[in-house]
């Protein structure tokens, strides 16, 4: 089967425009979490009926949920105001590649062999919009399917704009359900749980602070006000500012680290995967004595990684005497009546941990663990909705040209942690259908050398058998050493492998010119370089960015 890109329609055509909410305009501007998704060949099924079987689910969800065929656009008369606009070609991309005769790449045994190490650099497997920044007409979603020998890989992605994690997860699960039924033979049935009512009910409050809601302090200790050209949350209008936001965060980062004297350090994924019974140990070890005690396989999960690195990094002897964890915190449940799984779209907000790094460091390794999952556990438990109220507030007041950003040292110092939980991810328990099955251990391809400087981790989803992989971002040494420290060993004895990593970000003299000429040629011609933007993109990214090139690319 040759390779090719299939446009999926909407089957009944219509124009119409779909308002997001406040929460959805200050989402991160970018694709969420690209899952990417394994299976060995099955028996006799041949590509074509693979193919046919995970392009017909996908019509079938952009039935169930037609946003996703959208691109988005901003509002005439308030900037903040975005929506998606639906109209009669409105598609979403589903690309396929044979890379079978591929010899640079790894056989599907192979990957298996090796604990599935996909990442960045096979950015061959990738949808080619999901590598493209997130501006003014972009879509909703991206999605590819390749043959490799002996299997198949299916990459997607949705817009972060339209789903945040929870979200993102039930689009998974409606296009697997789909697909299931597509490769059973069985007629359209819609699986989306929608009522117009509630719907419209939650998109209102998500865009609506309640009546007498404070606005955020000025010296929150989260966020800061900043021009709009450096907010994350901006929705840029050509590649050309995309990138100058681009280059003018990482001299911002640079500078941080220049004040602080400190050297650049490669980071790159190190992967553990954590048995039920060791879970099971770690979670009992994590809750202190006393009623308030109690912490999740979560918390303890994380206060794991947080207080063992702690301990290696002698952060302490930096100066410093607090620790934190920035991490997502899911609203859904905090609002009355709560929101379900079900709905599409952004009911996410940030919260962050602090721990003293004399409770970290505690040559007692358990209190260390204690300490550190408690101060999750706290973290979530007093996290309430007026810290939202206050947000959207301060959001919806200020000026076009300023937004809102994470405060810088809570993401550029590397001794931070910005945490991702994904285990309520339905990925690798879902059944694709008699042609496929139930994946391998998902894979979320991103690059360890972020601009960022904090250390990342990522709890993927839970697996079948109920164990949970992790991956964090650690140098060399760093790696090394949590691999051989013994208070991390009784918990963590199964290492994986350290994902392979492409170069770290370089801002050099040639990517400054490139950006400058872009600019003042969209300023002169008063209109985005969309192509030439996004070559200039791409090569940086290659070049300077995660050094990828396609591994095995033909």
């Amino acid at each position: 089967m040759p390779s090719s890109i299939s446009k999926v329609y909407l089957q009944k055509s219509t124009s119409r425009h779909f308002e997001l909410t406040t929460s959805d305009y200050t989402a991160p501007k970018d694709f969420a979490l690209t899952h990417t998704l394994s299976w060995p060949q099955r028996g006799s099924r041949s590509t074509e009926e693979v193919h046919a079987s995970l392009k017909e689910g996908l019509s079938r969800l952009v039935r169930d949920v037609p946003q996703l065929c959208g691109t988005l656009q901003r509002g005439s008369n308030d900037l903040r105001q975005l929506f998606l606009k639906i109209d009669v070609s409105a598609h979403v991309v589903f690309e396929f590649q044979n890379l079978s005769n591929n010899h640079g790449l790894p056989s599907y045994d192979e990957f298996k062999r090796d604990h599935f190490p996909i990442s960045e650099v096979h950015s061959v497997f990738q949808p080619a919009i999901l590598q493209q920044p997130v501006l003014e007409g972009s879509p909703m979603m991206g999605a590819k399917m390749c043959v490799i020998k002996g299997g198949y890989t299916l990459a997607f992605g949705f817009n972060h704009v339209l789903a945040d994690g929870t979200s993102a997860s039930e689009l998974e699960s409606l296009w697997a359900q789909h697909t299931v039924d597509t490769s059973a033979g069985e007629s359209f049935v819609s699986h989306r749980k929608y009522e117009r009512g509630v719907d419209e009910a939650i998109r209102k409050r998500l865009s609506s602070p309640q009546s007498g809601a404070e606005k955020l302090r000025q010296n929150d200790q989260l966020w800061r006000t900043v021009p709009a050209s450096q907010s994350l949350t901006s929705l840029h209008t050509s590649m050309g500012s995309v990138l100058e936001s681009v280059v003018g965060m990482m001299d911002r980062k640079e500078a941080y680290s220049a004040s602080r004297a400190e050297t650049p350090v490669v980071k790159k994924w190190h992967l553990w995967r954590f048995r039920p019974q060791s879970l099971k140990s770690l979670k009992a070890d994590s809750t202190s004595p006393g009623s308030d005690g109690w912490v999740s396989t979560s918390n303890a999960l994380i206060g794991l990684f947080w207080s063992r690195i702690a301990a290696i990094q002698k952060i302490s002897s930096t100066g410093q005497q607090t620790s934190t964890v920035l991490m997502p915190i899911s609203m859904r449940q905090r609002f009355d009546p709560p929101i379900a799984t079900t709905f599409i779209g952004n009911a996410v907000s940030m919260a962050f941990a602090s721990c003293t790094l004399a409770a970290l460091e505690a040559t007692d390794g358990i209190s260390a663990l204690q300490s550190a999952a408690l101060s999750l556990r706290k973290a979530v438990q007093t996290w309430s909705l007026s810290e939202f109220d206050a947000f959207l507030n301060t959001v919806q007041s200020l000026p076009p040209d300023q937004g809102m950003m994470v405060r810088s040292e809570l993401v550029f110092d590397r001794f931070r942690i910005v945490c991702n939980d994904c285990t309520h991810f339905k990925s690798n328990r879902l059944d694709w259908g008699r042609h496929l099955g139930v994946p391998a251990p998902t894979r979320f391809p991103m690059p360890a050398a972020l601009i960022f400087g904090a250390t990342s981790i990522v709890v993927h989803p839970k697996l079948p058998d109920g164990s949970l992989e992790v991956v964090v971002s650690l140098s060399e040494a760093d790696g090394k050493a949590l691999r051989e420290d013994e208070a991390f060993l009784r918990y963590a004895p199964d290492f994986l492998c350290v994902l392979p990593a492409g170069k770290p970000f370089r801002v050099t003299a040639l990517l400054r010119l490139s950006v400058r000429m872009l600019l003042i040629y969209e300023r002169l011609t008063r209109r985005a370089v969309w192509k030439w933007g996004a070559v200039v993109l791409i090569v940086a990214a290659s070049l300077f960015i995660t050094g990828r090139r396609g591994v095995g690319n033909s």
